[in-house]
């Protein structure tokens, strides 16, 4: 009986290490990353995407201007595709802001844009560079 408990053991250990461990599903946008931007707006930035239950990405963004006013939004939708992302926010003067980033590591780059919603055009441009923390 020994034998048999032991054997059903090893045989139960062999059949599980042959399987991977689970991968993380947690895209590379999640976490927290800063940086500036510049262009018609220029300042820092810090945003903490996060990834609820549901695998719902969501977050906030704190930006502060070269001139010193600062504000803080909470994204209204983050879409991942493999190493890019887009995330956008209403800001504090009604314009939506659309950040189209790709993701090397712990390093991002890339473009945003805030377009006036009544018309669809774009008022401001730019671009925007970050690490992760």
């Amino acid at each position: 009986m020994r034998y048999t408990a032991f054997s059903l053991v090893a045989l139960l250990s062999a059949a599980l290490s042959a399987f991977p461990a689970a991968q993380s599903t947690e895209p590379a946008i999640v976490g927290t990353w800063s940086g500036p931007y510049n262009g018609d707006g220029n300042g820092t930035y810090s945003m903490t995407i996060t990834q609820g239950e549901s695998k719902a990405l969501g977050g906030t963004l704190q930006a502060t201007s070269a001139d010193g006013g600062s504000f803080t939004a909470p994204f209204k939708s983050v879409v991942t595709s493999g190493t890019t992302a887009t995330l956008k926010y209403d800001s504090p003067s009604g314009e939506e802001v659309q950040i189209d980033v790709t993701i090397d590591g712990s390093s991002l780059s890339g473009t945003w844009k805030a377009v006036e919603p009544s018309t669809s055009t774009a008022v401001a441009t730019g671009t925007l560079t970050g690490t992760k923390k």
